[in-house]
């Protein structure tokens, strides 16, 4: 099983006679790796959208990150397409339209 932290007893001894020595604890945490990569709930995701529709959110998008501590919190970016059309919620994971549509 993995283990998250381990706990050691360290000792001091001096050459002393009679000889004397202390102890302290010594906490070790291990720290997580980021191991895993995120997956969306879903391979694709669609949205329809009208001529005329007003500005506001169209769809969440989701992804879950298996690992532990900061390597499992997900940042929502877009990295292609109309950006000044659409954007996305860095935290949510919701995308809006940014303005209405038109087609013509």
């Amino acid at each position: 099983s993995d283990v998250a932290a381990y706990i050691l007893v360290v000792n001091a001894s001096d050459l002393g006679a009679p000889p004397r020595k202390t102890s302290t604890t010594l906490n070790v945490t291990v720290l997580a790796t980021n191991r895993a990569s995120p997956v969306f709930s879903q391979l694709a995701y669609t949205a329809s959208v009208s001529e005329g529709t007003a500005p506001g959110p169209l769809l969440t998008v989701s992804a879950n990150d298996s690992d532990c501590g900061d390597s499992e919190r997900i940042t929502y970016t877009m990295s292609s397409g109309n950006t000044s059309l659409f954007n996305i919620n860095a935290t949510t994971g919701v995308v809006y339209l940014r303005s209405s549509v038109d087609f013509e």
